[in-house]
């Protein structure tokens, strides 16, 4: 029962990354398509959207990213290490992953190092993005917890009162 759990959590994550980067790529395609068109395989339909096999393509590379997001922030490593070497090798798992997507899928020119200035870019900014809304969660959840130990608290003070 718990491997499903983690089986299914791990499909979901990787449809959510997915998701999200294929609607922010098909934003861009309509945006900068027709200058980026031949330059990248990512753009070979132009403005008209993305390709079907780059979808696919950004699912495999969402499924790797979700594999390691749960071998890295499981309990196991939890207890071994803490939460900055495992975001280090999480970030650069997913820095190597992209060269290799890049170089085999032609994403972008690997030897260009516009490419790679645009894509540290962007990841700096996606990865701020993630961190902001992670630590948002965390303290609205942080939130949430105490305002319930708080409710314990008082539940707990009035039966010893009664008693």
């Amino acid at each position: 029962m718990e491997i499903r759990k983690h089986i299914i959590e791990i499909i979901e994550r990787a449809f959510t990354i997915a998701g999200i980067t294929v609607v922010i790529l098909a934003t861009m395609a309509g945006l900068l398509g027709e200058s980026a068109k031949g330059f990248s395989s990512i753009f070979e339909l132009g403005n008209q959207g993305v390709p079907v096999k780059i979808v696919f393509e950004y699912f495999a590379f969402a499924f790797i990213v979700s594999i390691s997001q749960f071998v890295l922030f499981n309990d196991f490593w939890i207890k071994k290490w803490s939460i900055t070497p495992r975001i280090v090798c999480m970030i650069l798992i997913q820095i190597v992953m992209v060269g290799v997507f890049a170089y085999f899928f032609r994403w972008f020119p690997v030897n260009d190092p516009v490419c790679w200035g645009m894509f540290f870019l962007s990841f700096a900014i996606c990865f701020v993005i993630s961190a902001v809304v992670s630590g948002w969660k965390e303290n609205r959840d942080n939130s949430k917890l105490e305002e319930g130990l708080k409710a314990l608290r008082e539940q707990a003070a009035k039966k010893q009162e009664r008693v």
